[in-house]
C-alpha cells in the first residue's frame, strides 16, 4: 500500500440489495481517495452498502488523471468538479445513478 492518497475512479454496475423500488439495478461513475485501488475498492463497495446497493461488475478501479478529456465540454466540466471533491474530502464521490427497471 502507498503512504500518499491518489484519486482513483471506478465505472461499475450495480444491483439493488432490497428492492422495494422496481428497480433491477444500474451502473454509476465514482471518485475516491484512496492509498491504492484496493483501497479504493473497499471505500467504494462500503458506500454501495450505506445505500443497500450491491457491486455486480466493477469495470475498473484506476488512479484518475486530472487532465483527463470527455466528449463534451459538460462531462468534463462535471468530472473536473467530482475530482476536485474527492480531492478535498474521503467520501466516494458518485456521479448520477442509472437505474434499469424490472420487467
Amino acid at each position: 500500500m502507498k503512504n500518499e492518497l491518489s484519486v482513483y475512479w471506478s465505472s461499475f454496475e450495480f444491483a439493488h440489495e432490497k428492492n422495494n423500488v422496481n428497480l433491477k439495478g444500474g451502473f454509476v461513475y465514482c471518485l475516491v481517495k484512496a492509498f491504492d485501488a484496493r483501497d479504493a475498492i473497499n471505500k467504494i463497495e462500503s458506500a454501495l452498502k450505506l445505500q443497500n446497493l450491491i457491486c455486480i461488475k466493477m469495470d475498473y478501479v484506476s488512479i484518475y488523471e486530472e487532465n483527463m478529456e470527455w466528449e463534451t465540454e459538460e462531462q468534463t466540466r462535471n468530472f473536473n468538479r467530482l475530482y476536485n471533491m474527492a480531492q478535498n474530502n474521503r467520501d466516494v464521490n458518485f456521479d448520477d445513478f442509472y437505474s434499469y427497471q424490472t420487467d
